[in-house]
């Protein structure tokens, strides 16, 4: 969410009276426009120099910088119109509105006469006294390609300037800007060397501290930047740059809490770009605030509608929050511009969202067609075997549910019990379909897997019923005349931990069900010793009566129960 402007005035406020360190005093607009810049508020910085173009009271600087703000978002006729503001009262305000129109003429691709025209001012460039101009026209050399004079100019300007820590921070920046720019990673090298002779000039310098630990984060080296980072906010805990590079770097590190906690404060203290808050919602969504990174994409996809990422996104946070109608919307918009563009660029996720969001909606039939395909794109993700399962369980086809289900606990050593116990469970719904029930060896072979799922569920949950109720239900099935008493120890179990937890009225179901069991086995032991003289029959006949009147204490008209206890006097 973006904050009121107020808001943001406020936070300025505050991190302007705790700002001693930056080497200057925030007082006069121009060094509030820095200030502003060195803090990413380029929102703010625009804002006072749009201001001051229009009253034309714009110092050559600032038209420079706003020059900058515009190439940096491609509205390159606009940075035109600012670096043709700078005024051209000297040489070398004159030299910096010609580095700033031969950027607009590189951003444009026009490099025919930028040789020509260099060539012409060489004289002029060398023998300037201002840092920004030999800097600025390093950045274009070094983007035609004339790398040697551009790194002259960049040692001529810190030449100029030995003990001013901001000149080698800015001499820094170009290295950095000029690694994205040529795809040369290894001029982040240069970048750091600068930062760090700026940092030996002034300790307490935080622009160059913060530049530093962004160049080691762009150079991948994230432990080195948190290092740096951490001294940073040592020294000023306020310091924006630092508060957004400790976010990015966490969320690097996979520390998606500390990542979450960092940038949520950079997003409450500055106006973010459209990119800072693409990369927010990232880090909302690794942190699982699915719901606050849901709502920021809702705002950010109402300006631009068919942006993949953000569709991408969107849907993913919706399945996580259960909104799947809208996530539902966005996934088949995403995925019709993906496969428009390149289905290569489609992620085993995204099959993965988009089964998920179908199977939400009860299309599971076609939900079961978007796992598959992640599964085939990764092997190894285990609960995508489990999505496959229910899908293929609300759909009544167990034979496939039980496959599935399979492959996710074969995959997974330590998988739950409860994956244990839906494994086991559509292993006796599909032993009770008439086409297997029908076939004795398929049965049998169904209901064995279930005692099987049942008996890892009891052995990892050992303090509840369920395994040891359902796995007395399966070899219940596999004796359905109950002449082996298959189930009884199941059962009997079952009764210990029901009747234990003190709530039989919300266990009464499950109870009758064991107290039936065990009664009716024990009727038919009594039976059969009574036909084979044996002595032990009134035991159990003693027991069965005990089951039954157990039943009547829930259900005194219970007439199986009755029944029994009259054929038993």
């Amino acid at each position: 969410m973006i904050l009121p402007m107020a808001i943001q005035l406020m936070a300025a406020n505050i991190l302007l009276m705790a700002g001693p360190l930056i080497a200057q005093v925030v007082t006069p607009q121009t060094d509030r426009v820095t200030w502003y810049l060195q803090t990413e508020q380029i929102a703010l910085a625009k804002s006072v120099m749009l201001k001051s173009l229009e009253n034309k009271t714009i110092s050559a600087d600032q038209a420079f910088n706003l020059g900058k703000i515009y190439l940096d978002i491609q509205k390159n006729d606009s940075a035109l119109l600012a670096f043709n503001a700078i005024p051209t009262m000297n040489e070398e305000q004159r030299l910096l509105q010609l580095a700033g129109q031969l950027l607009v003429e590189l951003a444009h691709g026009k490099s025919t006469d930028i040789s020509m025209k260099i060539a012409r001012e060489t004289k002029a460039i060398n023998s300037s006294k201002s840092a920004k101009v030999k800097l600025q026209m390093a950045l274009v050399l070094a983007q035609m390609n004339e790398t040697a004079t551009a790194w002259e100019l960049i040692e001529q300007a810190c030449a100029l300037k030995t003990s001013d820590a901001s000149t080698f921070t800015e001499a820094g920046d170009i290295y950095a800007r000029l690694s994205f720019v040529l795809k040369q990673p290894e001029l982040y090298g240069k970048a750091c060397g600068r930062y760090e002779q700026a940092i030996y000039r002034n300790k307490n310098y935080l622009p160059a501290r913060s530049s530093l630990a962004e160049a080691y984060f762009k150079s991948r080296n994230y432990f080195e930047a948190k290092t740096i980072l951490n001294e940073t906010m040592a020294i000023d805990s306020s310091w924006i740059p630092a508060i957004r590079l400790l976010g990015e770097v966490h969320y690097a590190l996979g520390n998606y809490k500390q990542a979450s906690h960092y940038y949520t404060r950079y997003v409450n203290l500055v106006k973010p770009s459209v990119d800072q808050l693409q990369k927010y919602t990232y880090i909302l969504y690794f942190n699982q605030e699915y719901q606050k990174a849901k709502e920021i994409l809702g705002t950010l996809l109402s300006s631009d509608p068919l942006n993949a990422v953000l569709l991408r996104l969107y849907a993913y946070t919706s399945a996580e929050t259960k909104a799947s109608g809208e996530g539902l919307r966005a996934i088949e918009q995403f995925m019709k511009i993906r496969q428009a563009e390149d289905t290569l660029r489609l992620i085993p996720t995204d099959y993965e969202y988009y089964g998920r969001l179908l199977s939400m909606e009860s299309y599971d039939s076609l939900a079961v067609i978007q796992f598959e395909k992640a599964i085939q794109l990764d092997t190894t993700k285990i609960s995508l075997f489990e999505y496959t399962a229910k899908s293929f369980e609300k759909l009544k086809n167990y034979e496939k549910s039980v496959s599935f289900y399979t492959r996710a606990v074969n995959a997974n050593p330590q998988s739950p019990s409860t994956l244990w116990f839906s494994r086991g469970r559509n292993c006796l719904l599909f032993a009770e379909t008439p086409e297997v029930a029908a076939d004795s060896v398929r049965k049998t072979k169904y209901l064995n897997l279930a005692v099987e799922s049942f008996s890892k569920v009891a052995e990892l949950s050992p303090v509840s019923h369920l395994g040891f109720l359902w796995k007395g239900r399966a070899l219940a099935a596999l004796d359905p005349e109950t002449s082996q008493g298959l189930a009884e120890e199941c059962y009997r179990q079952s009764i210990l931990l029901l009747e234990a937890k003190n709530a039989t009225e919300k266990y009464k179901t499950e109870l009758l069900e064991a107290y039936r069991y065990m009664g009716y086995l024990n009727y038919l032991r009594y039976d059969q010793s009574v036909k084979d003289k044996k002595t032990e029959a009134s035991g159990f006949k003693d027991k069965s009566i005990e089951y039954w009147n157990k039943i009547l204490t829930f259900d005194p008209s219970n007439q199986v129960a009755l029944q029994a206890l009259k054929a038993l006097k």
